[in-house]
């Protein structure tokens, strides 16, 4: 007996390995949120679909890949690990494809596509969906205008685009984004907005306007985040406002420069409204803004038609019909380091704005000449005519091309990423070229030399924001005007005159303590930090360097109260040289410390350099209630602006108590005098912050392709 039953029971087992089953049984439409929409999607819409399958019999060892396929285009099948049991129903949704004008697509899904598992029936693994047409646009109630205030390629260059291929950056390298146009250094993998790039951060601190690109209604808004970022990090909050246009379609406006939002909630506005000031808050690498269009909670490319979006469609970034230009230029001197191992302005240098010199000495000075430039192709040129005062010709060190960069990754090819780090480099030399100085201090005119004057861009396409520099130099000592003029593909686009006859100094300054280049007027503050009331102060050091040629006298300094200077700077800088001064937060005065610190000096473009500041006194010894207020107080300040127009706007989560904590009204933050509290850590770690949320969210979703949503369901981009 005990034999016919073990015969048995194998028998069985026998039949439970081959009952193993796979059988797709639906798929359907949703959207960026996975949120099934029972339409088929808007033409430049993502296409996004779920699919519900069911298995029999696996065993949590059965790992098998999901495919997606849409017109040919595939995404990287997913792994999937089995559910053990019998009739297991499962649901996964995934997209990326953009729904093209007037096409005809075709959606296939494949559930174990590497056939790994070996099952009872191998035909129910695909469906596909019936052929589609996207719907046209006619639902948006108003085409978009121009979200930015000024001129294409005069005041911003629109260079970056929605990323229209479903695949995710591999790591191999391999590229798998491209824009409407085919081209990879104009967007990023997952990039689903339009980016308007400014020439530097002087344009941001100057002010240039974000605009609504159609009537609507403000359904949220985020402001106080810093706005001054340069590297690309998702967790960094951003500013921003969004609009609800109505029948789904609703705008984003991203990275906006703090408190220069305009709006708020429930806002009705109008077309070409103003909404706050580009800056470069969250996830930024510089000035720009991110513009996007969602319809459904699904992101849209509106290339895909855009006469159907656009009041006036925008130009491609190297359309012939948009002129070749600079965005910013001028005229500045070597920067000496000690051993000249760098000779140029830095990249940083660039970004924010370059420290030029009006005036030079007789003495036949190095002279740079520093453009940013705009809808940059390969093969297009530019050249910097240096000319004496009597109008005659000095030096043209013509057609610097736009060429391919070395593959600093060395991964086989020059791409976007290659591009990215030559444009922070030097550039190759030209045994064409001649030098008439000794570039690297060596006793000899050599190929070192020459590779300080020519820069050669890294390009395999396009780009719509590039800089660079020459060294068109002097030798002479004619003293009057000098002028330099700039040609792109030669055709002048700018000019700037420099005297010669005088040593004048020149003031540049630094924060040390954050290895940080300032300009004179930078709007965002330099934050100190917070301090408890009586302990000592945070400070920071600043540099003041003179990188004239004439003494820089120094006949005071500033700063607003609540600071205060611990190590004082020279009233003399040589030419050359540079000095430091300290400033302290002063802890005695509970609150906000804001202001201007403003250095003046006989330098006659800059007499008065300034640039802001800003601190947190907070009290010593909190009421017993206080750290509940200073949650709800924290969360007002720094995320109430961040509110929607839902039911449940006037509370939040308190994520380690599970309280429900109100929000203090306005009335209790003017009587507590806070424009901004730093809590405490433990307070801070209580914070169900916005970037938890989402960070949460996008690693839940199976479909990367959506960076994150919120608890009210907007779509957010990674930007």
């Amino acid at each position: 007996m005990a034999l016919f039953k073990r015969l048995a029971f194998e028998l069985l087992e026998s039949r439970r390995l081959l009952a193993k089953d796979l059988e797709i049984i639906a798929i359907d439409f949703t959207n960026a949120v996975g949120e099934l929409t029972g339409t088929t999607p808007t033409v430049g819409e993502k296409v996004y679909v779920r699919v519900h399958w069911q298995t029999t019999d696996l065993t949590a060892a059965d790992s098998y890949k999901i495919r997606w396929e849409m017109d040919g285009v595939e995404t990287e099948p997913f792994d999937y690990v089995g559910s053990p049991g019998v009739d297991v129903d499962n649901y996964w949704y995934h997209g990326g494809w953009i729904a093209q004008a007037g096409a005809s697509h075709s959606l296939t899904v494949t559930v174990d596509s590497g056939g790994s598992v070996v099952e009872a029936n191998e035909s129910n693994n695909a469906i596909t969906l019936s052929p589609f047409t996207p719907l046209p646009a006619t639902s948006l109630p108003a085409k978009f205008g121009t979200p930015i205030a000024g001129a294409q390629n005069v005041d911003w260059v629109l260079g970056g685009y929605v990323d229209v291929n479903p695949k995710f950056y591999a790591d191999d390298q391999v590229k798998f984004f491209k824009d409407y146009q085919g081209n990879t250094t104009t967007t990023r993998d997952s990039h689903n907005g339009l980016d308007y790039a400014i020439a530097n951060f002087a344009a941001q601190d100057a002010g240039v306007q974000v605009l609504a690109a159609a009537a609507g209604t403000v359904i949220e808004i985020n402001d106080g985040e810093f706005d001054r970022e340069t590297q690309l990090t998702f967790s960094n909050p951003g500013n921003y406002v969004f609009i609800d246009h109505g029948n789904g379609w609703v705008t984003q406006y991203w990275h906006l420069q703090r408190d220069s939002i305009a709006v708020a909630v429930n806002d009705v506005v109008v077309a070409g409204q103003v909404l706050g000031l580009v800056g470069s808050s969250g996830n930024s690498a510089g000035p720009h803004l991110h513009f996007e269009i969602q319809h459904n909670k699904t992101p849209v490319d509106p290339f895909a038609a855009p006469g159907d979006f656009f009041v006036s469609p925008p130009p491609y970034v190297i359309d012939p019909v948009l002129p070749n230009n600079l965005l910013d230029f001028g005229v500045t001197n070597d920067i000496y380091d000690g051993t000249h191992t760098f000779l140029g302005p830095s990249f940083a240098q660039v970004q924010e704005q370059v420290s030029d010199i009006g005036t030079f000495p007789t003495s036949g000075e190095e002279v740079y000449a520093w453009a940013v430039f705009t809808s940059v192709e390969a093969g297009d040129t530019w050249r910097a005519l240096l000319y004496r005062p009597n109008g005659t010709l000095v030096n043209d060190y013509s057609s610097v091309m736009f060429t391919q960069p070395t593959d600093f990754q060395d991964d086989g090819d020059t791409d976007a990423f290659d591009f990215l780090a030559w444009q922070r480099g030097f550039g190759t030399t030209s045994g064409a070229q001649k030098a008439d100085g000794d570039a690297n201090y060596s006793g000899g005119v050599d190929e070192v030399d020459l590779a300080h004057w020519e820069l050669q861009f890294g390009q395999t396409a396009i780009n719509g924001w590039e800089w660079g520099w020459y060294r068109p130099g002097y030798t002479e000592s004619t003293p009057g005007t000098w002028r330099v003029d700039f040609l792109y593909n030669n055709v002048k686009v700018g000019e700037q005159s420099f005297e010669v006859g005088a040593a004048l100094p020149e003031i540049r300054v630094f924060d040390d303590t954050h290895s940080i280049y300032l300009i004179d007027d930078r709007a965002t503050p330099i934050d100190f930090g917070a301090v408890v009331q009586g302990q000592t102060g945070p400070t920071t050091t600043f540099k003041v360097e003179n990188h004239g040629y004439g003494s820089l006298t120094i006949s005071g300094v500033s700063l607003p109260t609540g600071f205060s200077v611990v190590e004082s700077l020279d009233a003399t800088i040589a030419a050359g040289a540079s000095d430091t001064f300290t400033v302290r937060l002063d802890s005695a005065v509970l609150g906000s410390k804001a202001g201007q610190v403003v250095v003046s000096s006989n330098d006659a473009s800059e007499s008065t350099f300034a640039f802001a500041i800003e601190g947190v006194v907070n009290p010593s010894s909190p009421a017993a209630s206080s750290e509940l207020q200073g949650v709800a107080v924290e969360y007002a300040l720094r995320f109430a602006p961040a509110v929607s127009a839902r039911s449940d706007e006037q509370q939040f989560i308190d994520e380690d108590a599970s309280a429900v904590l109100p929000l203090v009204d306005q009335e209790t933050l003017d009587a507590l005098a806070l424009d901004r509290v730093d809590a405490s850590p433990n307070v801070e770690s209580r914070l169900t912050s916005q970037a938890v949320r989402q960070q949460s969210i996008l690693q839940h979703e199976a479909s990367r392709e959506i960076d994150f949503a919120d608890d009210w369901g907007v779509a957010k981009p990674l930007l």
